[in-house]
Order: structure tokens, then sequence, then C-alpha cells
């Protein structure tokens, strides 16, 4: 993790977010281990240590996010921890557009060596809403995009917020079986994908401030926009 004291000097701190965003807009992979038994998401093997970055990579977010994942035998886990002073969604159906406030994000499709065109979009709200879709996103960019809603009953999910309400942190577990249903997934003789193209992505408005757009793998985009898997990163299962 990155520490920016008082003590550095801007033209210091300009080159460290220079390094960090060198750093990030590379292919980034993060090697996760299978899930202990009981589910244990203190312990560091499945954290990864990477800051999220704005989407336009001008620097870091505000509030900042941890994220965690590890896989079994038959889900791809994750978990976020989302420091927070102004936690809001007033949703609370299944496909909501969650995405107008306050929530993380998965866009994930089996790793194939390229851009994925097909890939799914999932996001959980504070109040452990679910945001599920199949997405065919021909331009590879926010342009002619077409989401396919999935049974938020495929999926377990949950979320809370602290009580203090100052973080909130939400857990996702995708099936092997919706992870594989894509035309350009190639599963092993087990079933399982052991590579995927994937990002993490934060909507947030930290209080008095204006929404933030923060993201694993930060894409130049301004205005934000987290469709664009060719900036994608590499998640292997170990």
């Amino acid at each position: 993790l990155l520490l920016l004291t008082s003590k550095m000097s801007m033209s210091s701190v300009v080159c460290v977010l220079v390094l960090l965003v060198s750093v990030t807009m590379a292919q980034q992979a993060w090697n996760i281990k299978k899930c202990p038994s009981p589910l244990n998401w203190s312990e560091t093997a499945n954290s990864s240590s990477v800051p999220f970055f704005l989407s336009d990579c001008s620097g870091l977010a505000k509030q900042g996010t941890l994220l965690h994942a590890c896989y079994d035998n038959s889900y791809l886990r994750f978990r976020f921890d989302a420091t927070d002073n102004n936690i809001y969604s007033p949703y609370t159906q299944c496909n909501d557009p969650l995405y107008n406030d306050d929530v993380v994000e998965v866009f994930v499709a089996p790793y194939r060596g390229s851009p994925v065109h097909n890939y799914f979009e999932f996001e959980v709200s504070p109040n452990n809403v679910l945001f599920a879709a199949n997405v065919s996103n021909p331009a590879l960019t926010c342009n002619g995009i077409v989401d396919t809603a999935l049974s938020c009953k495929l999926f377990e999910y949950s979320a809370g917020i602290n009580n203090q309400k100052t973080a909130w942190w939400a857990e996702l577990s995708v099936p092997y079986s919706v992870l594989t249903s894509l035309p350009h997934a190639n599963p092993n003789s087990s079933g399982l994908v052991t590579q995927y193209t994937i990002n993490f992505f934060r909507v947030d408005t930290p209080k008095g401030q204006s929404k933030e757009y923060s993201c694993w793998v930060c894409d130049l985009s301004s205005p934000p926009c987290f469709h664009k898997p060719a900036y994608f990163g590499i998640l292997n299962l170990t």
C-alpha cells in the first residue's frame, strides 16, 4: 500500500502518481487461491494490494476500497470492503439501476487473449441488492451496449453497513455454470475456466463532494466509461 505524506514535495507526489498510473494501465494480473474452509476473508492471500484509481487515471479515489477474491469447486467469490462517509442507494429490487448511486461492480468473462465483446456485469449495493447482466459490447466502449438481465436467484450475494455508518461491505459468488455459458468459454475437463478477463469498479459520492468513478484498472475515460474491455486485467485461479 502507498502512503503519501505531508513531507513529500508536490513533484514527488506527481511522480509517484504517474508511476502508479503507468503500472495500473499495464495489464494487471492477480493470482488468487482456493477459498479456505471455513471462508475467511481476512487472509491476505485473498486480498489485492492495488488501490482503486479514478477511471480517468488522474489519481486515487478519495475513499478506499479493499478487494478480495477466491474460488472453490462451484463458485468464483468476491468481497469488497468500502470506506464511505456518505452511504446512499435508494434501490430495493433485483436489477434496479444500481449504478446511479453507491455500488461496487465486477465485469468478468473467460479470458481469450484479446478484448472480449461479451462479458458479465455484476453490481451489489450497500442495501444488499444485486444487478446482474450478460453484456454485448460490439464497439468495446459505452456505445451500442446491449444488456440482458439475469435472474438474481442464480447468485449468492450479501451486503451490509457498519454500525457507525462509515463503511460497508459486499460479497458476491458467481457460479461456474454462469461463467462458462459465454460462447468463447473453454472450460477444462473439470468444467472450470482458470483464467478470466476482469475489472472491478465502484461508484461513490464522498460527503460534500462530486460523484467518483473508480476502478481496479483505470481506463483513461472522461466522462467515465467502465465498459472498455481492452483495459481489463487478468484473474488467474492458482
